[in-house]
């Protein structure tokens, strides 16, 4: 899974709080579609919370990101 931290979405154009916005907003939507495959799929590997589930962490996944934005970020 590729990641995307503020410091790129400013290297892109945007604001610092624009850009950390973006990455809560997208921590959140990773974390929600965490807890609702966790819970209705039989994974092999049993994580108890999401890894973006962290308040400190400074990645979003980029899919997620793109998603938000409307556009792609990726080549």
């Amino acid at each position: 899974m590729k990641t995307i931290n503020h410091k790129k979405l400013m290297e892109l154009g945007f604001s610092m709080t624009s850009s950390k916005q973006i990455i809560r907003e997208a921590k959140a939507i990773a974390i929600q579609r965490f807890n609702e495959t966790s819970n209705s799929s039989d994974n092999m590997l049993k994580l108890k919370k999401s890894p973006f589930n962290n308040r400190r962490l400074d990645l979003a996944p980029i899919e997620i990101v793109e998603e938000l934005l409307g556009f792609q970020l990726t080549q």
